[in-house]
């Protein structure tokens, strides 16, 4: 077995290693001692990972800019990976000064407080308020997720490093403190799809980013499924009417064959007063639809037109 990692994949470990331990300490209440114990490794992780991602950019724009005393920089070395490479403080003033990378102050600050406290609980005591440092983590964990979407070509990630940043996103959306991070993110990876601007509501999170392609895939909660099951959830978990009850009670469950594709994954939001479908993506006013009298589907037309569909009318006529 290989052991081997880019500096990226080296980095979104680190990073999803601190985001599962401050998941582990909300919300399985370990006692106090185990609590320490989980932060002290988020502050290490968060810290290492933030540093190797940053590193990487400088790493994709010259692998000299990762030495630290570039004059010294020789191939063999670097193959080799025998060098000291770059601090923190010199891979800030390197991203903006070699790299046109445009950090705030917010951002820098974040980010060396970060390993301050990390130098701290590693080399030294550290004494600061759990509070603390938690906050710092969650700033510099958010900071490096705004310079990645800002400045980093998410195309270019490899296979296994496009996972990992999938399971930061999954990651930060577990935590309350990072749920508009994961959206951000989600944001991005819609705005790069071709079918990005048609997105509509998935029916497992309630966020409005379900694109339908061939079934339906959400880039925020990544809820995967067919157009007719992601309907069925939608009434069911957004509109919150269950088939049982539709029934039981003689009302009827809104969910039809789509008048465009013919798949059963129509639905009709009396509420919002459109009819959409998470089939192949049509939408139209409900005012815009009539039932068919012979097969209670729905269809574009007017009360006028006989209230028959045209593939009902066209049976009708054949059994003439």
């Amino acid at each position: 077995m290989s052991f081997e990692y880019t500096v990226l994949e080296n980095g979104f470990d680190f990073i999803l290693l601190s985001l599962r331990n401050l998941w582990t300490i909300y919300n399985e209440k370990p006692d106090e001692q185990e609590k320490k114990r989980l932060m002290k490794y988020a502050l290490l992780h968060a810290s290492s990972g933030v540093e190797l991602v940053l590193k990487y950019y400088l790493l994709q724009n010259h692998w000299t800019y990762i030495f630290s005393d570039m004059n010294s920089a020789n191939g063999d070395a670097f193959q080799k990976g025998k060098f000291t490479s770059a601090d923190l403080k010199t891979i800030l003033e390197r991203l903006e000064n070699l790299c046109d990378v445009i950090l705030t102050d917010e951002q820098k600050n974040n980010f060396l407080r970060l390993k301050k406290r990390r130098n701290n609980a590693e080399h030294f005591v550290l004494k600061e308020s759990f509070e603390a440092i938690q906050a710092s983590i969650h700033r510099s964990i958010s900071s490096l997720i705004q310079v990645i979407l800002q400045y980093y070509d998410l195309d270019d990630f490899n296979e296994k490093e496009d996972v990992m940043f999938a399971e930061i996103k999954d990651a930060l959306r577990d935590l309350k403190q990072h749920y508009d991070d994961a959206k951000t993110i989600a944001q991005i990876q819609l705005e790069r799809h071709p079918l990005g601007k048609y997105a509509m509501t998935c029916p497992e999170c309630g966020e409005d980013f379900l694109i339908c392609d061939d079934g339906v895939q959400c880039f925020f909660c990544d809820y995967i499924g067919s157009g007719k099951s992601a309907a069925r959830q939608y009434i069911e978990n957004i509109m919150n009417i269950s088939s049982y009850s539709a029934i039981k009670d003689g009302g009827e469950f809104p969910q039809y064959a789509c008048p465009e594709c013919g798949e059963e994954a129509l639905v009709m939001d009396v509420a919002d007063k459109t009819a959409f479908c998470f089939s192949c993506g049509y939408a139209a006013p409900i005012d815009t639809l009539v039932f068919c009298a012979e097969c209670n589907q729905p269809f574009e037309g007017l009360e006028d037109d006989g209230c028959i569909c045209h593939t009902c009318l066209e049976k009708l006529v054949e059994n003439d």
